[in-house]
């Protein structure tokens, strides 16, 4: 999966559009082709995660030679794709929302419940209450 961020300063409602890509690519189970700075905030994140192959230059060859590079690699690609998969779950699961949004109003849920309202997610019902 192609993920493309601007090779220039980018306003905040396109890092949240591409973070929101991130979430559902990840969610695939199949690696990212990140596509953009080195020193962006995203490309950090990936980096340290080990959750994408990557392409820091501009431009349709490179992005080219970007996949040619890794068409084969298949350890990586399992490699990375659990990379993804932690990522997925640490940073952008129902839980870790739940836990930084706790974390943020000084509360600590309990472990298993987060209290906000009722939401189904994959087809498991997870109770969401609202915190006193």
């Amino acid at each position: 999966l192609f993920l493309s961020t601007p090779f220039r300063e980018s306003a905040i409602g396109e890092e949240r559009q591409i973070l929101a890509r991130l979430a559902v690519y990840l969610a695939s189970g199949r690696p990212v082709l990140f596509h953009g700075p080195s020193d962006s905030a995203l490309g950090r994140l990936l980096r340290e995660s080990a959750a994408a192959f990557f392409c820091f230059r501009e431009g349709a060859d490179a992005v080219r030679a970007a996949i040619v590079r890794n068409l084969h690699q298949e350890r990586l690609y399992a490699e990375i794709a659990e990379g993804g998969r932690k990522l997925l779950e640490g940073r952008f699961s129902m839980q870790a929302q739940g836990h930084s949004i706790h974390a943020f109003v000084g509360r600590s849920p309990k472990p298993d419940v987060l209290r906000l309202g009722d939401v189904q997610m994959r087809n498991i019902p997870v109770r969401l209450e609202t915190a006193p």
